[in-house]
């Protein structure tokens, strides 16, 4: 996972290099639920100089699940669960939809998850495959390339491999919705 970060980023790099470096514009920022959730966040972003409308980012997190998101499939018993993503490595694509700085977005994106369900007497892993459909609204401060992102996504989820037996009584909760926000940094 970490190689196609490297990827990414050198991608980013070498456009860069083929711009105006004034043109071309990069984002650092951090999912504030991931944090809240005893994990972590970092997503760094691309905007291309010959498509300003268009965001390209990298996101690397870690988190525990809410007994609220596993206790929504009827067979989970959250009091007696506990899944935690060990690593996800996500890739999204994100078209502005006004010409304001401050505007609306649209876009797609795929995550990569390596999870852990830990029950009352066994422990499973396995990797998750998440595809997003996402809408949110950056907005920066004025007179600042600080902002503020909030964003609403839908997901569908399927397991790509699992090394237990599904003995911790965790069920996969094939759809979920998901709202946060990201504070960040132009470049």
């Amino acid at each position: 996972m970490r190689n196609i970060l490297v990827l990414f980023l050198a991608i980013c790099l070498l456009s860069m290099s083929q711009e105006s470096p004034d043109r071309q514009h990069y984002t650092l920022a951090f999912d504030v639920s991931p944090f809240a959730m005893n994990g972590y966040s970092i997503k760094a972003s691309c905007i291309p100089a010959n498509r300003q409308k268009m965001e390209f980012h990298a996101e690397l997190f870690a988190l525990n699940y809410p007994k609220l998101l596993i206790g929504q499939h009827p067979s989970n018993n959250p009091d007696e669960l506990k899944v935690e993503v060990n690593y996800a490595f996500a890739i999204y694509a994100d078209r502005k939809l006004t010409a304001q700085k401050n505007a609306l977005y649209a876009g797609v994106g795929g995550v990569y998850l390596d999870e852990r369900a830990i029950g009352l007497n066994a422990t499973d892993n396995y990797n998750l495959i998440e595809f997003l459909a996402r809408l949110h609204y950056k907005h920066y401060w004025p007179n600042s390339n600080f902002y503020f992102n909030p964003y609403l996504a839908f997901a569908y989820r399927s397991k790509m491999d699992t090394t237990g037996s599904a003995a911790s009584g965790y069920t996969l909760v094939k759809f979920i919705s998901l709202a946060s926000v990201y504070i960040g940094y132009e470049f």
